[in-house]
């Protein structure tokens, strides 16, 4: 019978935790309390940067025992210009109305790793969404519903009044904050680093 890893989820989200559910993964959460900010311009890598260290922030509380921890982080990207959470909702106005009738990325860096041995993996995903043309009015309407405040881009794809979207080329899960499909790849990829099989489900 495989060994039985105990998978923590550094996140808060219930976007990434409903994710993560849907795969069949028992998992605790352990919520990391980093400075979200980064010397990286590039998107990816800024994302990537992000990601790892709330891997490193989750890790240094498991170091006596080896489990798999998974950390993840969204922004979105317009024109080489990095869109995190907004500060206030003139913020949040401000992020919508330029990605108005355009188009953006958005991108999902994800770390899995073990905690004791060192082990990681941290891959991302981008996918483009583009929004219909939006007035002050509109984008307004949207605000009203208070769902924006700690979405990457001021905006949760997933909520029903979120009827701006008019294209998405891509993954949508990597959209709403966990990209099930690079998930998947990267959890085989590491079972079989560490145990020689990537038959993940056996082994959480």
């Amino acid at each position: 019978m495989a060994k039985k890893v105990r998978v923590v989820l550094g996140s808060g989200s219930p976007r990434r935790q409903d994710i993560l559910k849907s795969l069949g993964v028992n998992f605790s959460i352990d919520v990391p309390s980093i400075d979200e900010s980064s010397k990286e311009v590039i998107p990816k890598l800024f994302c990537e940067d992000i990601t790892n260290k709330k891997f490193e922030h989750v890790r240094s509380k498991y170091m006596n025992e080896d489990c798999l921890i998974i950390t993840g982080d969204t922004v979105v990207c317009f024109k080489g210009n990095v869109f995190g959470k907004p500060k206030n909702r003139q913020d949040a106005f401000n992020t919508i109305k330029k990605l108005s009738h355009e188009t953006h990325q958005v991108i999902t860096s994800v770390t899995i790793g073990f905690s004791r041995c060192g082990l990681k993996i941290t891959e991302s995903e981008t996918t483009d969404v583009s929004f219909f043309d939006l007035d002050a009015a509109s984008i307004n309407h949207y605000l009203d519903f208070n769902t924006y405040s700690d979405k990457a881009g001021s905006y949760a794809i997933q909520d029903p009044n979120c009827y701006f979207v008019s294209e998405i080329r891509g993954s949508l899960s990597n959209v709403i904050g966990l990209p099930i499909e690079l998930l998947v790849v990267s959890l085989k990829n590491i079972f079989k680093q560490k145990f020689g099989s990537n038959d993940w489900k056996n082994f959480i």
